[in-house]
């Protein structure tokens, strides 16, 4: 076998200054993905990357391949580790995952109003309406049409517009093309990629392409579930489409802690929380060359109905709990699906306490076939004792050829493990890794994390000694 030593630095100075705020409301490799597309260099952020070509397939005018990816972004402790390994990610087909701007969870209107003896989330009718209400094509709220071109001069305020317009963020990686769209403000999809002229298909004007997300989403609706995206040579990708194929987001916020009550002069104590089900990311499920092939990919099949009663009740107030709850692993497993998990902690104080929870449902991908020709990958996983799922090995077929990929993780940290990525083989070369600090790491529920959502050193949320655990679990060699 070739030995191969992957020999980096970590420049610690520059990954603090490069650390950005980021919303934990996603797993590993799709934080990877959004941070692969806004940072073009990475002379800007200090860290140092590490890409491994799996293998280069030409399939027409594409090329299908893999690459892994180690990223230093520092350790998150209450995010689950990709399944690639800790900091490791791989694009296997293609993905779009949305930075979503709406508060789904309400947590604006949560607030003490002690004078009044009122504590919790309290939005009013429209609110509620407006922040629970989820289009995947977005445009600008017009009032009454728009203003004439005299109106405007007569009076430049009258715009028509109302409210503020704030689009998601659509991050997408495929067949080489990375970038994002969003909408302008009458829904037109405005695409940004720097190597090609991308399209982005939107469904019919007149079909319903939103959804609420405080009640169970309807996974058939193709005009939420698939995006469809053209490239400048003539080749249809066709991303989501059923509920195999999404990643979706069950999260819970809560709101809970004591005030002083003026008015019956006693400490109270008050709980409110909110739900919320919504879309985050589509994956890459068919491609239609220009040339007529197909290239399609089946994901592994669950049954959304698991979720149904999460959404039940979406907002409790005045100490009242939800009927239901998460569904149990046993639950889980029976309906065939996987999960990771995020958990934040706010704030934690004693006149508050407030937390965010996301259960993210994954897209596992089984197979990539393309049709009528000697071209098959296969992907398969293993489960550990948490029931968390990691990729084994990629067993690619073509032309004739066979091709071996086998992934080594080894769980480390003590009794708050996570899995590393500890070594490749690839075609007989080996690949070895060595990480700094995995001796002892945090629970994943551990509140030592800063304002960024980096592990702080210690078990209570705040600056802690960052500067002496900036390089845990980070990839030394």
């Amino acid at each position: 076998m070739i030995m191969k030593n992957l020999k980096l630095s970590i420049l610690l100075m520059g990954l603090l200054m490069g650390m950005r705020v980021c919303a934990q409301d996603r797993p590993e490799e799709s934080l990877s993905l959004i941070s692969g597309v806004t940072t073009n260099s990475d002379l800007n952020n200090g860290s140092i990357n590490v890409n491994i070509p799996l293998f280069k397939i030409p399939v027409g005018n594409l090329t299908l391949s893999n690459e892994l990816s180690n990223s230093a972004l520092g350790f998150r402790p209450n995010i689950d580790e990709s399944m690639y390994g800790l900091h490791w990610s791989s694009n296997q087909f293609g993905i779009i995952t949305r930075d979503t701007k709406k508060d789904f969870l309400l947590t604006k209107y949560s607030a003490i109003q002690a004078e009044n003896g009122v504590a919790g989330i309290y939005p009013s009718n429209g609110s509620l309406s407006k922040e629970t209400n989820d289009c995947i094509v977005q445009r600008q709220n017009f009032n009454t049409g728009l203003p004439s071109k005299k109106q405007i001069l007569q009076n430049p305020l009258n715009s028509g517009l109302q409210g503020e317009f704030n689009p998601d963020k659509f991050y997408f990686d495929f067949f080489g093309y990375k970038g994002y769209f969003t909408f302008d403000n009458y829904g037109k999809p405005l695409v940004f990629c720097e190597n090609a002229k991308l399209k982005v298909i939107i469904p019919d004007p007149s079909l319903n392409k939103c959804y609420w997300v405080n009640s169970p989403i309807n996974f058939q609706n193709k005009n939420i579930t698939e995006i469809k995206m053209i490239d400048d040579i003539g080749n249809t990708f066709y991303f989501g489409g059923t509920y195999d194929e999404l990643e979706v987001n069950y999260s819970q916020y809560t709101f809970s802690g004591v005030y002083y009550n003026p008015v019956l002069q006693i400490n109270q104590s008050f709980y409110s929380a909110s739900r919320a089900n919504y879309i985050v990311s589509w994956f890459l499920k068919k491609v239609v060359l220009n040339n007529g092939d197909i290239i399609e990919a089946q994901y592994k099949h669950g049954d959304s109905d698991i979720y149904t009663s999460f959404t039940q009740e979406t907002l409790v107030n005045n100490n009242h709990l939800f009927p239901t709850d998460y569904p149990s692993s046993t639950q889980i497993q029976s309906a065939n699906v996987e999960v990771s998990t995020s958990f934040e902690v706010l704030r934690s104080t004693y006149e508050s306490y407030i937390t965010l929870k996301n259960q993210t449902k994954r897209a596992i991908l089984q197979n990539i076939n393309v049709v009528g020709k000697n071209i098959n990958i296969n992907y398969n996983y293993f489960k550990d004792s948490n029931q968390l799922l990691h990729l084994s090995n990629i067993n690619v077929n073509y032309f004739g050829k066979s091709q071996g990929i086998t992934f080594e993780q080894t769980p480390l940290g003590g009794q708050y493990y996570r899995y590393f990525l500890t070594s490749l083989i690839n075609n007989g070369e080996l690949y070895y890794f060595d990480y700094y600090n995995t001796e002892n790491l945090p629970d994943k529920k551990s509140k030592g994390i800063n304002d960024f959502g980096y592990w702080n050193g210690g078990t209570t949320k705040g600056v802690g000694n960052s500067n002496n655990v900036l390089d845990v679990t980070l990839l030394k060699k």
